[in-house]
């Protein structure tokens, strides 16, 4: 017998979704080249180390969805330099000039 909630339908299992981010390794060094980002610069972004951004790069750890947003959209414009400097609260690895 299927198992079934009170009011009549079956229930199924959800299955966990797991998501990897849609950047590839190839799409980030186009962002860092296109900017002229090293790995300090996105690590320092993404709130990592520059050895996980070293490892994104090499396919050695799948790129988080959180970065591919925050990449994508520095990239496509969606928010400045200036406005992350202003809501990332650890001191950028560049001079401000740099995004003036």
């Amino acid at each position: 017998m299927s198992p079934q909630n009170k009011g009549g339908r079956r229930q199924t299992k959800r299955r966990k979704l797991t998501l990897t981010g849609w950047l590839t390794p190839t799409g980030i060094r186009s962002i860092m080249d296109y900017h002229t980002l090293r790995q300090v610069d996105v690590a320092w972004l993404t709130g990592v180390t520059p050895r996980q951004v070293r490892a994104w790069l090499g396919e050695n750890s799948a790129i988080p969805q959180y970065a591919s947003v925050i990449l994508q959209g520095f990239h496509e414009g969606r928010f400045s330099m200036r406005w992350l400097i202003s809501k990332i609260k650890t001191t950028p690895p560049f001079t401000h000039a740099d995004y003036e």
